[in-house]
């Protein structure tokens, strides 16, 4: 009979064993790799799968640990500027590409040696469309200028020196649609 309770007590405390060990998480599982030290300035770092990790970087941002801006480091700078649009418009001309204090804007400053008045001081302005900033693409969101009478959109992709600028211009009551070749 005592060897019927002690197998009974064995066998429940095996079971017991087993059980215990079979809901416990796999030390080596990727689910729980915590991706120690992996410094990642502008970004986060998330699990990539076989113990390894990498840094998602925020917008305006590329690189192993997010530390490069990408508005400084790839379109600030002097273009020289060919300007191809519908019909038989062309324009040449250069300009320096500016970045803000926002890490995924610039400033495309004297845009087609257009000038647009200054109320405030009887003078003219340089028209300064904004661009945001999406790893290589560009993007000009709509914008007005002098009261409405000069509008701006478009997109545009960076390919090493080369920015390809596709945008839609309103200024003195004509439409054009254009592409612009900006070259380092």
């Amino acid at each position: 009979m005592i060897r019927s309770i002690n197998f009974i007590a064995a066998s429940l405390i095996i079971a017991l064993l087993l059980s215990l060990a079979s809901c416990s998480k796999d030390n080596n599982s990727d689910d729980d790799f915590l991706c120690p030290d992996v410094p990642c300035q502008f970004g986060e770092v998330t699990n990539t799968g076989n113990q390894t990790c990498s840094c998602n970087c925020n917008p305006g941002y590329e690189g192993d640990s997010c530390e490069i801006s990408i508005a400084w480091t790839k379109y600030k700078g002097y273009y020289q500027v060919i300007d191809s649009c519908l019909g038989p418009n062309r324009y040449n001309y250069g300009l320096t590409i500016e970045a803000t204090g926002n890490d995924n804007k610039v400033y495309i400053p004297a845009f087609r040696e257009i000038y647009v008045p200054n109320p405030n001081y009887n003078d003219f302005n340089d028209f300064q469309p904004m661009g945001i900033v999406f790893g290589d693409s560009l993007s000009l969101p709509f914008q007005t200028f002098d009261d409405g009478k000069i509008t701006i959109e478009g997109k545009g992709t960076l390919n090493g020196n080369t920015l390809t600028l596709q945008y839609t211009l309103l200024f003195r009551g004509v439409e054009e649609t254009c592409t612009a070749i900006f070259n380092r």
